[in-house]
């Protein structure tokens, strides 16, 4: 009986020491891009269509795994996939928000994080040595992030 809880235990050991070592061996950006395909594959467009709250949730965690999987690329130094990614995230950060059919202001946490993420566009031009994408894209930071300090004032 002490043999078989030993043994037990040893092939426990094993498959976490060996699960721990496969999960080391892929990529972050790998691993967070499953999620994400995983993720939006699960999307319920009859729900998505009828239901804004699961809209907003959804879209929401859409966006938290594309940052996440953004700033994984420029960890892992692979500014071109951050580029595509970022782009993404700046023109979703600037479009109109509506609600009940009626447009809403843009408000300071937009301008903030659209700032953000050109700030994380610059880092990633800056990777590629593309001087001049990185200055564009830090040029429009400073102006997101002065217009998110206005906004804030009037809100």
């Amino acid at each position: 009986m002490k043999k078989l809880i030993l043994l037990f235990l040893v092939i426990t050991i094993v498959g976490v020491a060996g699960y721990f070592r496969y999960q080391n061996s892929v990529p972050k950006s790998e691993r967070l891009y499953r999620g994400y395909e995983k993720y939006s594959d699960s999307l319920d467009m009859n729900r998505y269509a009828t239901d804004l709250s699961y809209r907003d949730s959804f879209d929401r965690e859409l966006q938290d795994l594309q940052d996440a999987l953004a700033v994984a690329y420029l960890n892992e130094k692979k500014p071109d996939e951050a580029v595509v990614l970022i782009k993404t995230l700046i023109d979703s950060a600037n479009r109109p928000r509506y609600e009940h059919g009626n447009r809403l202001p843009r408000n300071s946490a937009q301008a903030g994080l659209a700032a953000d993420y050109y700030k994380m566009l610059s880092d990633a031009y800056g990777m590629k040595n593309d001087w001049k994408g990185k200055g564009q894209a830090m040029k429009m930071s400073m102006r997101y992030r002065a217009e998110a300090e206005q906004l804030r004032k009037r809100e």
